[in-house]
């Protein structure tokens, strides 16, 4: 199958109706006053065979190291390593985090919207919610819990604004509520094509030993994000945008060389479509860096 030419070679345009990039609409507006300034992220338990996670959270990981890069501090607790909700409450009382952010997954939602609840209301602070499910759902979301807030497809910038303060009306691929309780779904931000800029995920702020590929030291690597094509089955073009958005072979090189460095033997492509770009693939692959083994 070929995909959509355009969603393979052309980044989206990022043109506002007001002639202005929406990376400089962002940049054009003035400094506010922060909303939140330490978040504490929750992993929801997912059921499995595997009897605990695999491996980090790469999501979360990447929204820490972005808020951590951008002056903000936080932390994480995952309950796929057996934490229980009580284990949530006693971070909360060790951080003290003025923000919660919880990612779920689709599979098992309903407890998980109950887990949602019950943290909220022993906690009674804000909570964000995020994910793939999120992104699919959208407002559904909210109407089901009391979460505050959502965030679909890409989270950095949008968890990023609504954590310095900009106005809520103001904040692309935002779910909220309004002061008549009114569920609002923001317009959908404009996919970001600027991964190389981004910083490498915060694995470190995560328990890594008790995730079961710490006993080979692998993690996992994401050198692109979305897919171009529209598979039925699948939600990633709701989710993450139906365009391939590669990073460069030489900031992919950078992340494991970083990583190696600290321990790492093992990285595991997460990628939707790796090979969609396969000069950039050979690129990495024909490093001399790494030995490359396939596992499907």
């Amino acid at each position: 199958m070929v995909p959509p030419t355009e969603a393979l070679s052309r980044p989206e345009s990022n043109d506002t109706l007001s002639g202005i990039s929406e990376e400089a609409a962002d940049e054009a507006l003035p400094v506010y006053t922060p909303r939140f300034k330490r978040i504490l992220f929750v992993v929801t338990e997912v059921s499995a065979s595997y009897g605990r996670a695999l491996n980090p959270h790469l999501g979360i990981a990447m929204l820490m190291a972005y808020l951590d890069r951008e002056g903000f501090e936080t932390a994480v607790i995952d309950l796929q390593l057996g934490y229980k909700i009580k284990d949530v409450v006693k971070k909360v009382e060790e951080f003290k985090p003025d923000l919660l952010g919880v990612t779920m997954f689709s599979f098992d939602f309903e407890n998980t919207y109950k887990i949602i609840n019950t943290i909220k209301e022993l906690t009674h602070l804000p909570l964000v919610l995020g994910g793939a499910h999120i992104s699919t759902v959208k407002g559904e979301a909210l109407q089901r819990t009391n979460a505050d807030f959502g965030v679909t497809r890409d989270g950095e910038i949008t968890l990023f604004q609504l954590c310095a303060g900009y106005p809520l009306d103001q904040i692309k691929s935002l779910l909220w509520r309004d002061e008549h309780g009114k569920i609002i779904e923001n317009q959908i931000r404009k996919l970001n094509w600027k991964l190389d800029e981004l910083p490498y995920p915060a694995y470190h702020k995560f328990e890594m030993e008790r995730y079961i590929h710490y006993i080979d030291r692998r993690i996992p690597l994401e050198t692109s994000r979305g897919c171009p094509y529209s598979c039925t089955y699948c939600d990633v073009k709701i989710s993450m945008g139906q365009a391939f958005r590669p990073r460069s072979a030489e900031h992919i090189l950078g992340e494991i060389k970083y990583f190696y460095d600290q321990g790492s033997r093992f990285f595991e492509i997460v990628d939707d479509v790796f090979t969609m770009d396969l000069e950039r693939a050979k690129k990495v692959m024909a490093s001399g860096q790494i030995e490359w083994m396939k596992n499907c």
